[in-house]
C-alpha cells in the first residue's frame, strides 16, 4: 500500500485512494471527519521502502498531508513528494519522501501557509 494512511478517533482506519472528479481522498477524509464529529488520531505516508509517522496525537494539535511537485525550469524537470505533518501551535512539522522512497526531507511552515491542507478547520 503506497500513500497515506489515517488512524481516526471512532477505531477507523483510512487509506488514500487514487483521486475522483469528486475530489482527493484527503479532502474526503476531511468533509468525513467534520460532518461525522471525530478526529484524526494518527497518519502516516509509505512510499517505496519508508514510512513515516507524523507526531502522536496527544502531542499535537492536528495533521497536514499534501503533494508538493517543484519544477526546474530550464531543465524541464519535475520532482513530485508527499509529505504528512503535525501542526503544533501555528506551525506544521512536514516530513516529505518523494514518490519512489528514495529521498527524504523536513521543514517547518507556518500554520496559515498551508491550513487548507490540514485537519484544522
Amino acid at each position: 500500500m503506497q500513500g497515506w494512511m489515517a488512524q481516526l478517533s471512532n477505531g477507523e482506519q483510512l487509506y488514500e485512494q487514487p483521486s475522483t472528479d469528486e475530489g482527493s481522498s484527503w479532502q474526503k477524509l476531511l468533509e468525513y471527519i467534520k460532518t461525522s464529529e471525530i478526529t484524526v488520531t494518527g497518519l502516516s505516508v509509505v512510499r517505496g521502502n519508508i514510512e513515516i509517522h507524523a507526531m502522536p496525537h496527544k502531542m499535537c494539535d492536528g495533521y497536514m498531508q499534501a503533494y508538493e511537485v517543484t519544477v526546474r525550469w530550464m531543465r524541464t524537470e519535475m520532482h513530485k513528494t508527499q509529505g504528512v505533518g503535525s501542526v503544533v501551535g501555528d506551525q506544521v512539522f512536514v516530513t516529505w519522501v518523494d514518490m519512489n522512497g528514495l529521498t527524504v526531507k523536513q521543514d517547518v511552515r507556518p500554520l496559515d501557509s498551508c491550513k487548507v491542507h490540514t485537519t484544522i478547520q
